[in-house]
């Protein structure tokens, strides 16, 4: 079992069992801090990776309403079946999610240790690097439309919030916000 697999798992323990009641972006109105922004390479040509449903329903619009939340946004979001409310985060390159919510997925058995597929290189607002995990999610869903195979880093940071990144974004060939209506549209 990597280092990584066992970081997350160690989470798993008495004190993150107690902290998931109250875990970022699991609706509980808890949330973390300040955004933790991410700089990830996302393929020049995401769109046309496998699983992009963007390509396979041409002209489908999937419109949300965004929650404002401390001057940002959050939409909801399942992953592999788990409602999960997001930071809509065009600046972080892939879905991040903290331990504590890598180890409740775990828990759930949304994602098992096969889906963690190794490490990648960050760099935070702070201009710090750090190697994190990384764990394929079989399947992102807004509102009607799922894509499939989408990676997302897994934190070390028990307060960082959920963020819908790039990873999954740069799926859709046009995302629109309406802020006077509180709308997101992917196409």
């Amino acid at each position: 079992m990597s280092r990584a697999i066992k970081a997350v798992l160690a989470v798993c323990l008495l004190p993150a069992a107690l902290m998931l009641q109250g875990c970022a972006g699991c609706g509980s109105g808890s949330g973390g801090t300040a955004p933790y922004y991410a700089a990830a390479e996302v393929p020049e040509h995401a769109a046309d990776l496998p699983g992009s449903r963007a390509k396979q329903l041409p002209g489908k619009r999937t419109v949300i309403k965004m929650i404002p939340s401390k001057g940002i946004y959050k939409i909801p979001v399942s992953i592999n079946g788990q409602e999960l409310e997001f930071f809509f985060d065009t600046g972080a390159g892939m879905i991040s999610m903290s331990e504590v919510e890598a180890a409740f997925l775990l828990k759930q058995g949304k994602i098992s240790e096969e889906d963690f597929i190794g490490e990648a290189n960050f760099i935070n607002a702070n201009g710090e690097r750090s190697a994190t995990p990384v764990v394929r999610l079989r399947d992102v869903t807004i509102g009607d439309i799922t894509i499939h195979d989408v990676e997302a880093s897994v934190v070390a940071n028990t307060a960082a919030p959920l963020l819908l990144g790039q990873s999954f974004l740069a799926r859709f060939g046009r995302i629109s916000i309406d802020y006077e209506a509180n709308e997101i549209s992917f196409e």
